[in-house]
């Protein structure tokens, strides 16, 4: 019976792997323009209609251990943010 969840469990994985995901383009804001071309830049006019532009974004981190600080106060049974999850009792 235990084999049995099991795989059904993964036969089901690829199905939701599957399902194609949308992006959310309705929450878009523009944060900044310009009225004019900045200085020592140059025009070129617009590009081609089918023109893609990839852009990575990097953040600068203002509490780079923030993750980990809250995984070891949930972690220690001293803390007043500790969590005790029971695991499930299954045999083999």
């Amino acid at each position: 019976m235990y084999w049995l969840s099991v795989l059904s469990v993964l036969a089901a994985v690829p199905l939701c792997l599957a399902t194609p995901i949308s992006p959310r383009w309705d929450d878009m804001r523009l944060k900044h323009s310009w009225g004019s071309i900045p200085e020592k830049w140059e025009c070129q006019g617009h590009p081609p209609a089918d023109t893609t532009i990839d852009l990575r974004v990097a953040l600068k981190p203002h509490r780079e251990n923030a993750l980990i600080d809250m995984l070891y106060e949930v972690s220690d049974p001293g803390h007043s943010k500790y969590v005790f999850i029971p695991l499930p009792i299954t045999s083999l």
